[in-house]
């Protein structure tokens, strides 16, 4: 896991003189940890190998995404080899593994055989650069956490007559809607 802004990147948006750089430091590993759970997924670019049921179906949609290349495809003992560049006046449907940025697909009429684990599939996944959105929800979380430091344990307090409410949210409804187009949600295959 790799953190998903930099120190930095956080005294640039706070603007503030004589910050904690070792505890932005640790908030901004935090941070970056809550949102890949949250996410549910990896955002900087790893490699992946799935260990899956056969369908029966040509496509197999990856639990890690986008996908940005596919290094082996292994159904049952049979490795899969790459479908060939489609040619003009080609097959139109090769023989072969290819992918787009969500599943892999086999071709030629070639299916994930039926079974218990029997297909694995190693592929690359993530961004190589981390989303602007996302980069935005991490500082978002971390001058949060970093400004609640100072009234950990206090929901409210009064001042000059005036109640004051914190809000007990682990983010902003404005750092949800940042990560809800990165947000994993587990296809529904028929």
């Amino acid at each position: 896991m790799s953190d998903l802004v930099t120190v930095a990147d956080v005294e640039r948006y706070i603007n503030v003189q004589n910050v904690n750089a070792v505890l932005l430091a640790r908030l901004v590993t935090s941070a970056s940890e809550f949102i890949e759970a949250y996410l549910s997924r990896r955002i900087l670019l790893s490699t992946f190998t799935d260990v899956r049921d056969g369908n029966g179906h040509d496509q197999l949609m990856m639990i890690n995404i986008p996908v940005v290349s596919v290094l082996s495809v292994l159904v049952g003992s049979v490795q899969i080899p790459e479908a060939p560049a489609p040619e003009p006046g080609g097959a139109i449907n090769p023989p072969g593994y290819s992918w787009d940025d969500m599943s892999v697909y086999l071709g030629g009429g070639a299916v994930f055989a039926k079974g218990r684990r029997n297909v694995v599939i190693t592929y690359e996944s993530g961004f190589s650069v981390v989303p602007a959105a996302i980069q935005q929800a991490t500082i978002d979380l971390v001058v949060r956490k970093y400004g609640e430091r100072t009234r950990e344990g206090v929901d409210t307090k009064t001042v000059a007559g005036e109640a004051i409410t914190y809000s007990q949210k682990d983010m902003s409804d404005n750092t949800k809607t940042l990560l809800a187009p990165y947000n994993t949600v587990a296809p529904v295959l028929r």
